[in-house]
């Protein structure tokens, strides 16, 4: 007769239970604390194509850029969950839904670890499992608004479940189960395909026989259920499969790895570009985002292991355990080895979270039973200081609130010690306040530009507040506080949202600034340049040419030799060149401030102006010239824009001209 559980299972797993309903309950009270972030109107724009698309059952018009790379199940059951929201409930914020969907996905993931950690370890380290992912400030933070990372890292919870209970014992029920995991965990993002192969070496493990010819025979067998299964599970689960090669799952797992444009990133104080990261960079984040509790338990949970390795446990002990190595290795290892592009630090490491935390409430449960065996009074102290630091991490929480996300550990003295030396805030999560506070201080007509990542999300609360931005000309400038962006133009900052001291986001009222009067235009490589006027710094769209070989000069006459910074307001990839010289070539060589393909930005310039006239030259190969383009300069420099006569040959060396 198999004992039932003891007295310590039962007040551990009600405990469990009491702490997942009352997470629950605080984040469906405060989901409407959370702003969208930088992704966030992307994937809504794409839930609305293929809502669409399957409304009208045509798939020809579905997105064929980056978002095909992603699977849209996650998407389009938060077009489902906004439907449910404006027709049943009269809701008018297209992310509210979206937000509390994603937490409780989150939450899902929250539960999947605590199970996963009931199959490998005794109470109560499951119980501490789940309260060190529950004090993981980033993971609970992001579980409202990143709408790709938390489905992917709750899918790869469950999914690693199945594989776990599948070794105990294995069979083609247990084989499918995990098919179906890795299939869903593939429709969130194509990396969940590995996940096969992975369970296929996990299978040939396990196989049971009684000689090597029986168990081939039996793996062989699996693993082509497993890859059958999987795949055909996968393209049922991913619309974009439906309209495209089944190897499209590859060529996005190599598309997403080696993305071709992105963000510089700020470690260690030193700006990196995103396909340079340093070979350290995913190892750090990971660690240098967490809580001391965790900290301390993955030390112990080291020392555990190795204890264990050097006794050569069984298969069924180290097994379940080496799945959990790997879980955490790869994905710190490497992006070092594939030198993969940056995604804006760490919430792509999202998904390793929870196998860290296992690894730590395992370490710790082991160590404070150590300490019991030699001094309960050693035991208890030792309770007691990891409760209160529970109870600082929660405390942190509440003042970082909505902003849990930008949490960072004692390794590097919390956000204020990350400051200047890291991305602090870096996915638009403090537009929605900041613009907030411009609406209701400044009014609706209030015109403003946008710096940084916002744009996205800016343009969505901008409409919901009905305020003009990224206009030709602008009163205000929203920017993150990151590598120096707040400053790209001159200005009086008239109100800054920050946390533990550190400004995250700034809004500056703009100083005075002259605007370009008059340009030169040349339709078309070798046509003749033609004097085009400029309104409110924007040349008039409608006699700007279609053909990508045009090109734009500017003449800047300037009254003596000077330093100064112009402004290029510009939509689209750009080739600048100054006195014949390469000067910006984006996204080829990335700079301090990101260009939107989406959105006019604005490029600033450090200029070397020598006395008298010299020329600025811009490709429109890669520009939007429906949105225009103007050029900024402060009044102080008193430039002239003249088109007395037309540019000469820009491609020579300066001062040859």
């Amino acid at each position: 007769m198999t004992p039932g559980p003891s007295r310590l299972d039962r007040g551990c797993d009600r405990a469990a239970a009491i702490l997942l309903l009352a997470v629950l309950v605080v984040g469906l009270v405060t989901v409407g604390d959370y702003g969208a972030t930088v992704d966030e109107p992307l994937r809504m724009r794409s839930s609305w194509l293929w809502w669409d698309a399957f409304a009208a059952r045509d798939l020809s018009g579905v997105p064929d850029d980056v978002r095909a790379h992603y699977g849209v199940l996650f998407d389009l059951l938060g077009q489902l969950v906004w439907h449910v929201h404006r027709n049943w409930f009269g809701g008018v914020d297209e992310f509210l839904g979206r937000h509390a969907l994603c937490f409780f996905t989150g939450w899902l993931g929250l539960l999947g670890t605590w199970r996963l950690a009931r199959r490998l370890a005794p109470q109560p380290a499951p119980l501490v499992v789940l309260a060190l992912l529950v004090l993981a400030p980033r993971w609970y933070g992001a579980s409202f608004t990143q709408p790709k990372d938390i489905p992917f890292a709750t899918a790869w919870v469950w999914t690693m479940l199945a594989m776990v209970r599948a070794t105990e014992p294995p069979g083609t029920r247990v084989t499918l189960r995990v098919a179906a995991m890795a299939a869903l965990t593939t429709a969130v993002r194509p990396f969940g395909a590995l996940l096969l192969p992975l369970f296929a070496g996990v299978l040939i493990l396990v196989a049971p026989g009684p000689d090597r010819r029986a168990r081939l025979r039996w793996s062989s067998g699996q693993v082509a259920w497993l890859f059958a299964a999987g795949g055909l599970l996968t393209v049922a689960l991913w619309p974009v499969l439906w309209t495209r090669a089944p190897w499209h799952v590859v060529r996005s797992i190599a598309a997403l790895s080696q993305h071709v444009a992105g963000s510089p990133s700020l470690f260690f104080g030193t700006v990196y570009p995103y396909d340079a990261a340093p070979a350290a960079y995913a190892a750090v984040w990971s660690t240098i985002t967490l809580p001391a509790p965790t900290l301390v338990g993955l030390a112990c949970g080291l020392v555990l292991a190795a204890i264990a390795v050097r006794r050569s446990p069984p298969r069924a002990v180290w097994l379940p355990w080496a799945l959990i190595g790997l879980w955490i290795a790869v994905p710190l290892v490497m992006p070092a080895l594939r030198r993969t592009s940056l995604y804006d630090t760490s919430r792509q490491l999202l998904f390793v979270v929870p196998a860290l935390c296992i690894v730590a409430g395992v370490g710790l449960t082991a160590a404070v039973r150590r300490l019991a065996q030699r001094s309960r009074r050693l035991a208890l102290a030792a309770g007691v200081v990891l409760a209160l630091s529970g109870i600082e991490v929660v405390a942190r929480m509440v003042h970082l609130h909505p902003y849990e996300q930008l949490y960072f550990g004692p390794l590097v003295g919390g956000l204020p010690g990350a400051h200047g030396r890291f991305d602090v805030a870096y996915h638009a999560e403090t537009y929605r306040e900041g613009l907030t506070w411009l609406r209701q201080n400044r009014g609706k007509r209030t015109h403003l530009h946008l710096l940084g990542n916002g744009s996205n999300v800016g343009s969505y609360y901008c409409w919901r507040l009905n305020m003009q931005f990224n206009t030709p000309v602008f009163d205000y400038y929203v920017s993150e506080v990151r590598q120096g962006w707040e400053d790209i133009l001159p200005g009086q900052v008239v109100h800054t949202i920050e946390r533990e001291g550190v400004p995250l986001l700034v809004i500056k009222k703009v100083e005075p600034m002259a605007e370009l009067t008059r340009a030169w235009l040349q339709p078309e490589a070798g046509g003749e340049w033609q004097a085009q006027a400029a309104a409110w710094g924007r040349v008039p769209t409608e006699s700007l040419p279609t053909s990508p070989t045009g090109k734009l000069a500017f003449a800047l006459d300037s009254p003596r030799a000077q330093r100064g910074r112009v402004y290029l307001r510009i939509q689209g990839r750009v080739r600048v060149r100054w006195q014949g010289q390469p000067l910006v070539d984006w996204p080829y060589e990335p700079f301090v401030y990101r260009a939107s393909t989406t959105f006019p930005s604005l490029i600033p310039l450090d200029l070397d102006l020598p006395a008298g006239r010299s020329w600025l030259e811009v490709d429109l190969e890669r520009v939007n010239v429906a949105k225009g383009v103007g050029l900024y300069f402060p009044a102080a420099l008193e430039l002239m824009t003249p088109t007395d006569s037309p540019p000469p040959s820009l491609h020579i060396p300066a001062g040859s001209e």
